[in-house]
């Protein structure tokens, strides 16, 4: 019996996601939180998740209208009454 395994070479993976960030405006210091639905990610370099010593990787990406919303990220800044 013979198992192969195959490696594809010169791949770069994408890695979809949805993100949240919350932070304060700095410039009046309202809390604020932005949405990005779907966020297409990759690496600009080859990174490897079964090396022993694991580094940090950087991503780049483009945002991605999803169906049923006209932009692809909305920021909210909360109002305090």
């Amino acid at each position: 019996a013979v198992s192969t395994t195959v490696i594809r070479g010169g791949v770069r993976a994408q890695i979809r996601v949805r993100a949240i960030w919350q932070g304060v405006n700095l410039v009046d210091g309202r809390e604020m939180e932005c949405e990005a639905w779907d966020a297409v990610m990759t690496s600009k370099k080859g990174f490897d998740f079964l090396a022993s010593d694991f580094n940090g990787f950087e991503l780049e990406g483009t945002l991605v209208v999803p169906p049923g919303k006209s932009e692809p990220y909305e920021v909210r800044i909360k109002n305090t009454l």
